[in-house]
């Protein structure tokens, strides 16, 4: 009788052990459960925040490049501004921008004539006036691929034409086949007598083959001035 209370109450503590044990392997199960939740909760924290961060920093290089754009053209917007006559301020009716042809047609206006160059608010070179009457001032762009203008570039004189191409809107080309240095300032040289000296037209870019002009103002077709 003694034995089997002894064996009874040993069976009795084999149970509360595994119930014990039990307990603890759902506990582990539990915490491993929840700390597995609290590691991916953290990594989809650091997820977002590095991709908010990146949007930052992508909206802060365009600032940056807006800032050196606007203050790489104040200069040379001041310096013409002082010594170039505005005629008018274009009133846009519309705008042709494609390859059937780069043109902007505008109110008339009897101080603008044939030859008279456009440019934007920062004085950047736009187009060229090629038809001007009691209806309308027809613009055309510097990319169209029926324009040319001369210009200079690191005092190297040629001229730009539009082109097709869609990452090279605007070429220079000349007699000697002379390359501007690449970031090489690009303006008006004046050489036909009746186009103004000096309007900044853009930048030498050099792509491949091609001498192109890099000229981002000639998408926003805006507050365009006649001078």
């Amino acid at each position: 009788m003694l034995f089997l209370n002894k064996f009874s109450i040993v069976k009795f503590y084999l149970v509360i052990i595994a119930l014990f044990l039990l307990l603890l392997f759902f506990q582990y199960k539990n915490n491993s459960n929840i700390y597995t939740y609290f590691i991916y909760k953290q990594q989809i924290n650091k997820i977002t925040l590095e991709n908010e961060n990146f949007e930052l920093k992508s909206k802060l290089m365009e600032l940056q490049k807006e800032n050196e754009y606007l203050a790489k053209y104040k200069e040379i917007y001041n310096s013409i501004a002082k010594t170039t006559h505005i005629k008018a301020f274009l009133e846009i009716k519309y705008a042709n921008n494609n390859q059937n042809g780069r043109y902007i047609i505008a109110k008339s206006n009897k101080d603008v004539k044939n030859n008279d160059l456009v440019v934007d608010k920062y004085g950047v070179l736009i187009g060229r006036v090629i038809e001007s009457n009691s209806s309308i001032i027809k613009v055309q762009l510097i990319n169209d691929n029926k324009s040319n203008l001369p210009v200079v570039a690191n005092g190297i004189d040629g001229i730009i034409k539009g082109t097709d191409k869609k990452d090279c809107q605007i070429v220079f080309e000349n007699f000697n086949q002379k390359v501007p240095q690449d970031g090489s300032l690009v303006l008006t040289s004046g050489f036909e007598g009746f186009i103004h000296f000096g309007v900044v037209v853009g930048r030498i870019k050099l792509k491949d083959n091609n001498v192109c002009i890099e000229n981002d103002n000639i998408k926003h077709l805006d507050k365009l001035i006649v001078i």
